[in-house]
């Protein structure tokens, strides 16, 4: 099957929201009559510049967001990244490095070095720059883009890089859910249990991860805005004892992942991947997360883009300095749930040093 077809197939529903914007008079009754309407026009020219831009960004949300940038602030991820932002972005209180200690043996395996956390409280969206090793080498866009559009859970999908490095549960949820694992007892798998009822013995599926006991955890979500997105994308964790041994991975809601997108801007090569939550907020997620009305019946809409600069480094072929990796995770929500156009008008303001 052609990578056309294949990325039709993956635009099915699954366990998945920049325009900106007096003459001295003498004597003469005349010359002073003149400049007045000269300067009468040229200001009905600058309203009517203005009201276009005010059009423009009241029904394009990327027009929005240029209209902010008069007011627009650097932020740095150490001293090679730079993105550039509207005021309303602000750095939101630093985290733990991500994944949870707990969550760490089963997350994706990338190694962050540096983070950068900022929120939009106008738009009440979440952005994230992190920095990683590559452990993509040896591989390619095919493979990334496969692996990517795994199931939640899978060890390696869009969903896990979302749910173990950008929006994992609080701590408070973590210790809640390890503790109550101590003093657990475990339920064997309805197989085993009615292998183990009838005297027959278990039926190997010949997938040595199957689980044979589980414990799943609903976590209470602090009533803030990660709060809000880390809900979201996951009620919860399922702790499961594999013959491969113990393995911890979210509860996912159902999603609809989009087909895997390879942009390029600034020198950097980019794959963007999305993951739209199919069902709408709940009226009870709106009080508690203090969501306004005008997003009733709206969905979030997470992204998570992962680049380098030119040529991206599948392979080590010595013209790279580093092969350290950027990561760019995007949460917004909205009416209709589509934020491709917020989050790939974010993307193209990352600028990176060494593609400079």
């Amino acid at each position: 099957m052609n990578r056309t077809k294949r990325a039709m197939l993956r635009g099915t529903w699954m366990a998945r929201g920049l325009a900106v914007s007096v003459v001295a008079c003498a004597c003469l009754c005349g010359a002073h009559g003149a400049g007045a309407q000269a300067a009468g026009a040229a200001a009905a020219t600058q309203d009517a510049a203005v009201q276009s831009a005010t059009t423009a960004a009241q029904t394009d949300p990327a027009a929005a967001q240029a209209a902010a940038e008069a007011g627009s602030e650097v932020h740095s991820l150490g001293n090679d990244v730079t993105v550039k932002l509207s005021a309303n972005w602000m750095a939101a209180a630093p985290k733990e490095m991500p994944p949870p200690d707990e969550l760490r043996a089963y997350a994706p395996p990338f190694h962050l070095i540096a983070v950068l956390q900022l929120q939009n409280a106008k738009t009440d969206s979440i952005l994230q720059l992190t920095t990683s090793d590559n452990p993509l080498m040896g591989h390619d866009s095919n493979w990334l883009d496969e692996e990517m559009h795994k199931p939640a859970g899978s060890g390696m999908s869009v969903l896990d890089v979302l749910y173990y490095y950008f929006f994992p549960p609080n701590k408070g949820c973590m210790d809640e859910a390890f503790n109550g694992v101590k003093q657990a007892t475990f339920a064997p798998s309805p197989a085993a249990a009615s292998a183990a009822a009838s005297g027959a013995p278990t039926i190997p599926s010949g997938n040595s991860t199957d689980p044979q006991m589980q414990l799943t955890f609903h976590c209470r979500h602090t009533p803030t805005l990660d709060g809000f997105y880390e809900a979201q994308l996951s009620t919860g964790i399922t702790l499961v004892q594999t013959n491969n041994g113990p393995r911890a991975y979210a509860n996912v809601p159902q999603f609809y992942l989009a087909p895997m997108e390879r942009v390029a801007s600034q020198g950097i090569t980019w794959y963007v991947f999305e993951a739209q939550r199919t069902d709408a907020v709940s009226s009870n997620a709106m009080t508690r997360y203090g969501l306004p009305a005008t997003l009733n019946g709206a969905q979030t809409d997470y992204f998570w883009a992962i680049g380098s600069p030119d040529p991206f480094p599948w392979t080590y072929d010595g013209r790279h300095a580093s092969t350290t990796l950027i990561h760019v995770a995007y949460a917004g929500v909205g009416v209709g749930g589509n934020k491709r156009a917020n989050f790939m008008n974010i993307l193209q303001r990352v600028q990176v040093k060494a593609a400079q």
